[in-house]
């Protein structure tokens, strides 16, 4: 077999001349092929990973702010709750310190509703834990 070079260039004795060596030019080398290969395999690997690694952080950042909303809605519902509790709260003291009348209820729980959006209705349970009265009827 013919010496190799490194420039893609081979010398070869002249058939019809022993003596004659020709030089002629001959194609990229099956090693020469297998490192573009692998070369073009490792950069589109970096970059496969480089574009994984970028979606796995936009998933957590989107993740992130997912959670924060989570928690804001969480806090705020929790303040409402806490606020509707303490109005029950104070209408039910002041219905029992001045003495309970059906009347004094439904006043108090229309204008609860009044002031307050967010109430389907105020109930008021009796000592036996039964429904005793429902402010507004119409539609409870």
């Amino acid at each position: 077999m013919a010496p190799r070079s490194r420039t893609g260039v081979r010398s070869v004795l002249d058939s019809r001349d022993p003596t004659v060596i020709k030089w002629r030019r001959y194609p990229i080398s099956r090693r020469r092929g297998l490192t573009s290969v692998l070369a073009t395999v490792c950069v589109a690997a970096v970059f496969a990973l480089v574009a994984k690694v970028e979606a796995d952080v936009r998933y957590d950042e989107r993740e992130q702010r997912r959670c924060a909303a989570s928690r804001e809605a969480a806090h705020r519902l929790e303040d409402g709750l806490r606020t509707r509790f303490e109005l029950l709260r104070q209408l039910r003291e002041s219905v029992e310190s001045q003495g309970f009348t059906p009347e004094t209820f439904a006043r108090r729980a229309a204008d609860l509703q009044r002031r307050f959006a967010g109430f389907q209705a105020v109930n008021w349970i009796n000592d036996s834990g039964r429904i005793a009265m429902i402010v507004p009827k119409a539609g409870n």
